[in-house]
């Protein structure tokens, strides 16, 4: 007695890529053979019955896309998924649950499946093959199915199972031999009878059978039987059902017949109506019901997936243009989650060691540059609440506000502490910024020669020796500190200013003040475009008010041992603000971190949005040496062209981590070098919004290629942002009108004592001081 057993069937859907290749169909019939060669040995097949496999195709109701399925028993996962890539390299097989599994029956239900047609041997006569040029019954099924109203519920169901090629030798001689047969030679006249029961002679019993002679037709269907037994052809057992609901239910399973009838060849199926329950009860179950016998080409004429040419294929659901599996799960920074279907929702870390090598992210505008930044540092922000004594800090530069408030809208109050914000537009509490304002001489020159080759990378056009005149400038307010930015004008107007100056700076500085720059009469001209910028600090009140102060708000070096977030909010600021202010951060950032310990420092990020509005040189001093010290960038931009060609190689040659949204043709192209072979530039510019590539190093050393998605960052808790602002102007700023009169106390100081004006006590008004003296 065989021992039936109940056949345990993993389900993957599968997911073809959004340019998904065309293949021969030979492919589809390799694979279809490899399903036969997955079979059981002969005694365990008698004892557990046959091994079936599964192809389904649905369509949920109110949808418009099918998706394709593929049923395999569960200890022959690996061999069909091994087949399966064999045939479709660049198609996914992701682990899904049933989906035939919860089927409803109502009276909008129609279910068939179908039996081969005609009587006799005609049964046996072969089917349209997979490469058969009458048409592809899978592409017409597929859009019988969503043509029109998408509110039918469709199903395509090909049990199969692989059978022993001599069963079917047998079968197919079997059907040849009643063709053959005469029509009554198997009845005997009485007188034969008779002869039979009387005497002994039994020679009738030996007379050979009288072969009919086969007509024209006979032959020729006798000969397309016996092209089913092509040695390269594998046999199977097949059970094909359709099952449709929706209130067209009638008309749309009308469709569905007429595309089967794309598999019509000598042989044809036709549909054998049963009783609904018993039909869904098989689909749900996975149970046989009228079983056909097929050859494995004609199986693959209905068991594969569509060309990309072909009209069904735009419905059928599909993964983006390049989707790769993430890495192995691993701690440190979260840059994004998985997009690979059946991982969806996996974050996706990157090691802290390797964020430490900075990153780079470019995309065209609106595909997720500034998403992906603002869920890396709301990670960055989780990780501080889960371990405040080792998570990274960051600082956030924001050209245009809005993620600032975004970010805000998401940090709890119990990290306020850790929250430095620095509004560039107007306020009432500005924030100081005096990148002059060093611990140690030594690193005068150092910063004089950065803040110049800023100037003038920012601003080009300034004449040959604007750039002598500058440096000696900055470096004598080096020499006699306090001084601020708003020193630097000064310097060249102030004559009494320059002359009480000039007596503490070195010979050599003092030379150039008292022999060459007073032969100068127009210093504006040969500073050219510079000048006019370094004349807009003092004329803007918020860029003044910021880059006046003597002091910095924020303590950089503290901010970066003990992990805090800056937030520089560009919302309401002018462009050439943005890019002083942004090339002075950098600048005292990077000689901030060079006096922490190397490799032992705490990490700090700074996330720069849109850095082509100021990349300046500086960017590659960082990205070349600030590593060891804890500092590290993460760059984000949409104008690659934009970037200095020696900065963009800097950044592409330095930087550990590169994630690329979705991109326009030329900068496509310019970033592909850095991923060839792996990736083309058609791949980067099919990439959806907010979906990206990601080429980084994680354990091992291994360089990894993997894709992510990061959803949208939506508005959080909106009273935290004022309350956040409000902390920051308490603990970082200082009123306006007090900065104010601090500016003008330093500007006073080089004036005759005639010219002075008092310095009036806080809330008191210079109005009446006035008419006092008048008076």
């Amino acid at each position: 007695m065989k021992l039936q057993k109940k056949r345990d069937l993993t389900f993957y859907r599968i997911v073809p890529p959004h340019d998904f290749k065309s293949y021969s169909p030979n492919y589809a019939h390799v694979f279809v053979q490899s399903l036969a060669a997955l079979g059981l040995p002969r005694r365990l097949e008698w004892l557990q019955g046959p091994l079936p496999f599964r192809f389904v195709v649905t369509k949920a109701a109110h949808e418009a896309t099918v998706t394709l399925y593929l049923g395999v028993p569960s200890h022959r996962t690996l061999g069909v998924q091994s087949a399966f890539h064999s045939a479709y390299s660049d198609v996914h097989l992701i682990e899904s649950p049933s989906p035939v599994a919860e089927l409803a029956l109502d009276a909008n239900t129609l279910v068939t499946h179908f039996k081969m047609g005609g009587r006799g041997a005609r049964r046996w006569l072969p089917l349209a093959g997979v490469d058969s040029d009458d048409g592809d019954p899978v592409d017409a099924l597929i859009t019988a199915m969503v043509k029109g109203t998408a509110q039918d519920q469709c199903i395509l169901d090909v049990w199969m199972t692989p059978v022993r090629d001599a069963r079917f030798r047998s079968m197919i001689h079997g059907a040849e031999q009643s063709i053959r047969k005469p029509d009554h030679e198997n009845s005997f006249s009485p007188s034969e009878i008779f002869r039979a029961m009387t005497t002994n002679d039994s020679d009738w019993k030996s007379k050979p059978v009288q072969q009919k002679p086969l007509s024209e037709e006979s032959q020729r269907m006798v000969q397309t039987i016996h092209t089913r037994l092509n040695p390269s052809y594998r046999p199977f057992q097949v059970s094909v059902r359709l099952y449709v609901r929706g209130h067209t239910s009638k008309e749309r399973l009308g469709a569905m017949l007429m595309a089967m009838q794309q598999t019509k060849g000598s042989g044809r199926m036709v549909p054998a109506f049963g009783r609904k329950k018993t039909l869904v009860q098989a689909i749900q179950t996975g149970r046989p019901t009228r079983r056909m016998w097929w050859t494995s080409p004609e199986l693959a004429a209905l068991v594969h997936v569509p060309q990309s040419h072909q009209p069904s294929f735009p419905f059928i659901a599909r993964s983006p243009s390049l989707i790769l599996p993430p890495p192995a799960r691993t701690s440190g920074i979260r840059v994004g989650w998985s997009d690979f279907p059946g991982r969806e929702g996996e974050e996706i870390r990157i090691p802290l060691r390797q964020m430490a090598k900075h990153a780079f992210l470019a995309g065209t505008t609106g595909s997720g540059k500034t998403t992906t930044l603002l869920q890396t540092m709301l990670g960055i922000v989780d990780q501080m609440q889960k371990e405040p004594d080792t998570a990274p800090g960051f600082t956030f530069l924001d050209p245009h506000g809005g993620a600032i408030h975004k970010l805000l809208s998401h940090i709890p109050p119990s990290l306020y502490p850790k929250v430095h914000i620095v509004p560039l537009g107007p306020t009432k509490y500005p924030r100081g910024l005096n990148p002059f304002a060093l611990d140690d001489l030594e690193q005068a020159e150092a910063v004089t020669g950065e803040f110049v080759a800023m100037m003038q990378e920012l601003w080009p056009g300034s004449r040959p020796r604007s750039e002598h005149y500058l440096r000696n400038n900055v470096l004598s307010l080096l020499h006699d500190p306090p001084q601020t930015v708003l020193s630097i004008t000064r310097l060249f107007l102030d004559e009494m200013f320059r002359d009480q100056l000039v007596k503490k700076l070195p010979f050599h500085l003092q030379q150039f003040w008292t022999e060459e720059f007073s032969q100068i009469k127009n210093i504006g001209e040969h500073l050219g475009p510079i000048w006019n910028k370094l004349g807009a600090l003092t004329t803007y009140p918020s860029l003044r008010r910021i880059l006046g102060q003597t002091q910095s708000a924020i303590d950089l070096r503290r901010a970066m041992d003990q992990g805090d977030m800056i937030l520089i909010d560009g919302s309401h600021c002018t462009e050439d603000a943005i890019k002083i202010i942004a090339g002075l951060y950098l600048i005292s950032m990077h000689f901030t971190c060079q006096k922490r310990p190397e490799h032992a420092a705490r990490l700090h990020l700074f996330v720069a949005d849109e850095c082509h509005l100021y990349a300046v040189n500086i960017l590659q001093r960082i990205l070349a040496e600030d590593r060891k010290f804890g500092l590290s960038l993460m760059l984000a931009t949409q104008y690659l062209d934009q970037l200095p060609d020696p900065i963009l190689a800097g950044i592409l040659g330095n930087v550990g981590t590169l994630i690329l949204l979705q991109l326009g043709g030329p900068d496509a192209d310019r970033l592909t070098r850095w991923l060839k072979p792996d990736v083309s530039s058609r791949d980067l510019l099919n990439l959806p919004e907010t979906h990206a590539l990601v080429r980084t190093k994680l354990e091992g050393g291994i360089t990894q290629l993997f894709t992510m998605q990061n959803p949208v960052v939506s508005l959080g808790h909106e009273d935290w942002i004022e309350r956040a602002f409000a902390h920051s102007d308490q603990h970082d700023g200082r009123r306006a009108e007090e900065v104010d009169r601090e500016i003008d106390e330093m500007t006073r100081r080089s004036l005759p004592t005639s010219q002075q004006q008092p310095t009036l006590p806080a809330g008191k008004s210079s109005r009446k001081r006035s008419t006092t003296d008048q008076a």
